[in-house]
C-alpha cells in the first residue's frame, strides 16, 4: 500500500519545488516591474505643477507641452503596468499548468 502512494508523493514534492521556484524567480521580476512603476510614476506631480501654474499656463499658451509631459508619463506608467500584469498571468498560467500536469500524472 506504502508503494503505491509513493510516486504520488514525489510527484507532489517535485511539484511544489517547481512551482516555488518558478513562483520566487517570476516574483522577483513583478517586484523589480512594480518598483519601476513607482519610480517613474510622476502623473500626479504633473498635475499639481499644472494646477499650481494654471494662470502662467494660461499666460504662455504652453498648455500643449505640459499635456504631452503629462501624456508621455501617462504612457511609461501604462508600460510598466502592463509589463507587470504580464508578469503575474505568466505565473498564474504556469501554476495552472503545472498543477494540471500533475494531476493528470497523479490518476
Amino acid at each position: 500500500n506504502c508503494i503505491v502512494f509513493l510516486p504520488l508523493g514525489i510527484l507532489g514534492i517535485i511539484y511544489l519545488v517547481i512551482y516555488l521556484l518558478l513562483l520566487i524567480i517570476l516574483e522577483k521580476f513583478s517586484n523589480r516591474a512594480n518598483k519601476l512603476l513607482l519610480k517613474n510614476d510622476k502623473s500626479g506631480e504633473a498635475v499639481m505643477e499644472i494646477i499650481q501654474n494654471i494662470a502662467t499656463i494660461q499666460q504662455m499658451a504652453v498648455e500643449g507641452h505640459f499635456l504631452g509631459k503629462f501624456r508621455k508619463l501617462q504612457h511609461r506608467r501604462a508600460e510598466l503596468l502592463t509589463r507587470k500584469i504580464r508578469l503575474q498571468s505568466v505565473v498564474h498560467a504556469v501554476n495552472n499548468s503545472l498543477f494540471f500536469l500533475f494531476d493528470f500524472l497523479a490518476k
